[in-house]
């Protein structure tokens, strides 16, 4: 899986360099400028090359977590106030509105590993829809995997997408095999009945 949320972190940062309050506009920005890693379960790091801290700003992870949440313009107040700038300051230096939400990139990850990493137990080997996988966020929080080559759905332990090394298409190739089995046996359990069916 890797750090989704790290990435498209260090993605939408980059976007806001060189309008946080403070930066110089003048200058390149640098597209290795940030840095932003998980350091526990509930907190990751930004390391920021132009202005670094001890210790560096940290941001809670669930805040990664809210596709609402925008990221580039929480930096730029958190940055501003950091640097000594007034809320007023702040919002005049920004010079233009703030940029795109997180989104779920946790759910992006999960669709573009399964869709580039079949064939998938039973496939049809001339099934090649490019899309067919979607990883949804449910309203609850939870994730739900949708399979519609085989109109199969199945939830995807949420613990599991936060752990970098979790193999979502080994999972996904689990999962399905013991849903095929299951479906063997309520179908074998229930062949007396079909018999019975066929007779009357």
């Amino acid at each position: 899986m890797g750090d989704p949320l790290a990435e498209r972190a260090m993605h939408l940062l980059r976007l806001g360099s060189g309008y946080y309050p403070g930066d110089d506009r003048e200058k390149l920005p640098d597209p290795d400028r940030f840095l932003v890693y998980r350091v526990s379960d509930t907190e990751h790091v930004i390391m920021d090359r132009e202005d670094r801290r001890d210790p560096e700003v940290t941001i809670l992870t669930s805040s990664l977590l809210n596709p609402r949440f925008c990221l580039e313009g929480w930096y730029s107040k958190h940055m501003g106030q950091l640097r000594g700038f007034t809320p007023q300051e702040i919002r005049k230096l920004r010079g233009r509105p703030p940029g795109p939400a997180m989104g779920v990139p946790l759910g992006q990850r999960v669709t573009e590993l399964l869709q580039n990493n079949g064939p998938y137990e039973k496939d049809l080997v001339s099934y090649t829809h490019p899309e067919r996988f979607e990883c949804l966020r449910l309203h609850d929080g939870s994730y739900e995997v949708r399979d519609y080559a085989k109109a199969f759905r199945t939830p995807i332990p949420f613990h599991l997408l936060l752990k970098e090394m979790f193999n979502v298409v080994r999972w996904f190739k689990s999962t399905l095999t013991r849903a095929y089995g299951k479906l063997r046996d309520a179908i074998a359990a229930n062949a007396p009945e079909y018999d019975i069916l066929r007779l009357l």
